[in-house]
């Protein structure tokens, strides 16, 4: 399935899951013990929060929107926000996990996960974009 659809579908759970991702880790200390160790305090999480919403939530909106009109240019930019948003959580994430021992291997497999789905959406979003302009 190489049509706006997929690109719709994956951005509309990358941003649910983002979404419940936050809801877990900030309501519950036992579900943040899964991903992160307790030498952060509740208060230090906030500082990813923001980003996470206004990058990759309203990013993967923008790709879901940008996709139902089919305005395929700016979807791709949007893409490449969002990838560019999940690659830095990525190497954050790793770098908690390898130098520090602040998360959990969960938490580095979960992102470096959506950071490969969003590379391969933004290559896939380049092929598409070719394959529709020549028909």
């Amino acid at each position: 399935m190489t049509d706006r659809r997929l690109y719709i579908a994956y951005f509309l759970i990358l941003a649910v899951g983002v979404a419940v991702w936050w809801a877990l880790r900030l309501g519950s200390a036992e579900i943040r013990g899964w991903f992160f160790s307790d030498v952060f305090g509740k208060g230090e999480y906030y500082i990813f929060l923001i980003p996470d919403l206004l990058v990759i939530i309203v990013g993967s909106a923008m790709v879901c929107w940008f996709a139902v009109v089919k305005s395929w240019q700016p979807m791709s930019w949007a893409i490449w926000f969002v990838t560019g948003a999940m690659s830095y959580a990525t190497l954050l994430t790793f770098s908690l996990y390898s130098h520090l021992q602040h998360c959990t291997l969960a938490a580095v497999l979960i992102m470096a996960t959506g950071t490969a789905g969003c590379f391969w959406m933004a290559i896939q979003a380049r092929r598409f974009k070719a394959q529709t302009s020549s028909t």
